[in-house]
């Protein structure tokens, strides 16, 4: 087996998902080589300007999210665009590419989540966790949903229960949109799950990054509709606007 694998090591090496630096063996890698994750972690400690809480301890919301009846925002970075650490990572999420990245977000979303529930005193065991669908042309293109994958693992490795809530039938990408483009879409495209009933239970909600809140807000809504007693959002990042760097 050893060989298989030093040969494997050598024809495909582990690249970093940021840089692009080889940073290990084929098996077991990171999907960030050290300088990278040295960025990734200051990236963490950004200050939000609205709470002046470091991102990966804020909860602040965005948009109609409060309205909507979120609870709290999670979130561990915030977005730096194409070219920067967390874009890499969520360009690597979105697409499929690298399973390490999905991998590693999954983890620091597990680590982030696990951080709250236990300054709650909330059992893990008694959250369901969820996320806002793609569209099938997107899964399609993709091969799968990349926030049900994070979704799925965070369950799994927390003892939390795992549900598909909602479904996303027609709509565009939201960056293409403007704000209220953005809530016009959404509220046109993600509707409840047949037969799904919710019946009181604590929701936390997961996506990649949140930008006017639209999608998470609509989420919501919808989930309280389904008997939600609480929802909670989780997002990898947020738009670079609120931070204070």
């Amino acid at each position: 087996m050893w060989v298989t694998e030093a040969i494997l090591g050598r024809i495909f090496p582990s690249k970093c998902t940021a840089c692009g630096e080889i940073i290990g063996k084929y098996r077991g890698s990171n999907a960030l080589c050290p300088n990278c994750r040295e960025k990734w972690e200051l990236n963490k400690r950004a200050r939000c300007k609205i709470c002046g809480m470091e991102v990966s301890d804020c909860l602040c919301g965005e948009g109609d999210m409060y309205l909507s009846g979120i609870r709290d925002h999670l979130k561990l970075v915030f977005y730096d665009g194409v070219g920067g650490v967390t874009g890499a990572l969520i360009y690597s999420l979105k697409s499929g590419r690298k399973r390490s990245a999905t991998q590693f977000i999954a983890s620091e979303c597990t680590h982030r989540l696990n951080e709250y529930l236990s300054s709650r005193d909330i059992d893990p065991a008694s959250v369901l966790i969820t996320y806002p669908p793609r569209t099938k042309k997107e899964h399609r293109s993709n091969g799968g949903d990349h926030s049900e994958i994070v979704s799925r693992a965070m369950a799994e490795s927390l003892g939390c229960g795992f549900i598909r809530t909602l479904v996303r039938r027609g709509g565009v990408k939201q960056r293409e949109l403007d704000f209220r483009e953005r809530k016009i879409n959404v509220e046109n495209s993600i509707f409840p799950l047949d037969g799904v009933s919710l019946d009181g239970g604590r929701v936390v909600l997961v996506d990649d990054v949140v930008t006017s809140g639209a999608t998470m807000s609509r989420a919501a809504v919808l989930l309280y509709r389904m008997g939600a007693e609480e929802v909670i959002a989780l997002s990898v990042s947020r738009a670079k606007s609120h931070s204070t760097e």
